[in-house]
């Protein structure tokens, strides 16, 4: 048994997924960007007919800046979500998979049962006081 089956990954699943994924990505986000590049230039185009051709780049490249940073701030926001999320699985997926083996050694070592719960238990507090 690999540790993959245990968590219940099949990487060459995972694998074939990420690779049509990311393709896709690349592809959507090339054509995106071809995309706002030229709408930029028609936007600043337009802009130039009513008020000089500064000004309009200067509020084209705002505009294009207010939306990177508004894009910057939802991705922080999305990947801390993910990581939370990710984290929490993964340690409900490990309890599940490891206790009744621990409950079990436990049931039958009691002393090394009580040592290795004041060594969690330690580990627990010493990592929730950071």
């Amino acid at each position: 048994m690999t540790l993959a089956r245990l968590f219940g990954l099949d990487f060459d699943l995972v694998r074939r997924r990420g690779m049509v994924v990311t393709i896709a990505a690349a592809v959507a986000g090339l054509a995106l960007v071809v995309a706002v590049i030229f709408m930029a230039m028609a936007v600043q185009i337009a802009l130039a007919h009513h008020v000089s051709p500064e000004a309009a780049a200067l509020i084209v490249a705002a505009v294009a800046a207010a939306v990177a940073i508004g894009a910057v701030v939802t991705l922080s926001v999305m990947v801390r979500r993910t990581r939370r999320e990710i984290g929490s699985a993964v340690a409900a997926s490990t309890l599940v998979s490891l206790a009744p083996t621990a409950f079990s050694l436990a049931r039958r070592h009691t002393k090394l049962a009580a040592l290795v719960t004041a060594a969690g238990v330690g580990f627990w507090m010493a990592r929730r006081g950071k």
